[in-house]
């Protein structure tokens, strides 16, 4: 976990888990106490993060979409 104004390469204020995709099946772990602090404090996800979370069932909700098409963009493939 990181400050959104801090530098991403930087030290992680606090490291609650961790993900490998490399090894199947794939592992994300977290800890849950920790977890239900921090969404207790008011934390906000990237949309990766909260995606994983809800795949492991470690949260409930919507998952967020990662890509934004604009709508000039919709518009031009539509006349394709």
């Amino acid at each position: 976990m990181t400050e959104k104004h801090r530098d991403p390469w930087g030290r992680a204020q606090a490291v609650i888990g961790h993900y490998n995709p490399m090894v199947e099946p794939k592992i994300f772990t977290v800890e849950k106490e920790l977890l239900a602090e921090y969404i207790k404090n008011g934390i906000q996800f990237t949309d990766t993060v909260n995606n994983l979370l809800i795949n492991f069932g470690y949260m409930t909700g919507e998952k967020r979409q990662k890509v934004h098409i604009t709508a000039k963009r919709k518009a031009g493939k539509k006349k394709k």
